[in-house]
């Protein structure tokens, strides 16, 4: 797996550190890859939003290879419109500029 970017706010002080951050991210797509053998009775993942006591965060698939992984503002309490009707949206219609392996 690669981080292809990642990117910090301006004046933001990250809970994590860069090799923390990439080995939850790195855990969470294997985790999210194992259940993928339920998905034909679960349906499709949209997005899987987690809230910490100290920070949400999110991973949106793209494709099969590809995912979006961020951390909302904790104070974010309607992140699943945030996310349906932002976020979604956006990835869909930017999502051929994603490459493809195949």
């Amino acid at each position: 797996m690669a981080i292809i970017n990642e990117r910090d706010r301006e004046g933001l002080k990250p809970f994590l550190t860069i090799e923390e951050t990439h080995q939850w991210a790195i855990r969470t797509i294997t985790r999210h890859k194992t259940r993928l053998q339920l998905e034909s009775k679960m349906g499709k993942l949209t997005y899987l939003f987690r809230r910490y006591s100290r920070m949400s965060r999110c991973l949106i698939p793209i494709n099969e290879n590809y995912y979006l992984i961020f951390t909302m503002d904790f104070d974010q309490y309607d992140f699943d419109k945030t996310i349906m009707e932002k976020i979604i949206p956006l990835i869909k219609q930017e999502r051929e500029k994603f490459i493809i392996d195949k």
